[in-house]
């Protein structure tokens, strides 16, 4: 499966640098350059396979795969940031200035973080608490019925968040409040 998409994606690059410059479309190649950039490949990472199998780490091997996997893609996109310089319209020198404001933010989202934290470690807990139970199977499986089910209910009020948000956020970012006011209705 790995090899027959590298092999479709090596047949359409090709076919795309074959086309003369009139008919060649640029989007079609940076959305061709943005899959080969962004998408893995399918099936298991070649480092899962090594660690879990080969050196017989099993779970923790794919878990320390996927750890190494993270932090490696966080290093590129960080090196390319760098590199390419996109950061320094935004950046400035850090100073003692950085730091003022923070306590009404850390006030706010302490509790909030908390509350998160709780909501998820609760769910673990249970599972641990089902296991514990006469007929362990059913309980935890109907625990990941229940788990599955309040991720689907959560994510429509969730999803209206970010967008309000987001409205919100360029309404007052284009200097705009009072249209900020009017896209979040209050339900009194």
């Amino acid at each position: 499966m790995v090899v027959a998409w590298r092999t479709t994606h090596i047949h359409f690059q090709t076919q795309l640098q074959n086309k003369p410059k009139s008919e060649q479309n640029p989007q079609q190649a940076t959305h061709s350059n943005q899959i080969r950039c962004l998408r893995p490949c399918p099936g298991p990472n070649p480092s899962q396979i090594l660690l879990a199998s080969h050196f017989r780490l099993g779970v923790a091997g794919v878990a320390a795969s996927s750890a190494a996997s993270n932090l490696f893609a966080l290093l590129c996109v960080v090196l390319y940031v760098w590199a390419k310089g996109i950061h320094v319209p935004t950046w400035c020198t850090p100073s003692r200035e950085c730091f003022t404001g923070w306590k009404p933010l850390v006030r706010l989202a302490a509790p909030s973080c908390v509350s998160v934290c709780l909501e998820w470690w609760w769910y673990e807990i249970m599972i641990v608490l089902c296991g514990l139970l006469t007929n362990p199977k059913a309980t935890v499986a109907s625990m990941g019925v229940l788990i599955q089910t309040m991720a689907f209910i959560y994510v429509f009020p969730s999803s209206l968040s970010f967008a309000v948000s987001t409205r919100v956020g360029n309404e007052l970012g284009g200097n705009r409040p009072y249209k900020a006011k009017l896209s979040v209705v209050e339900l009194r």
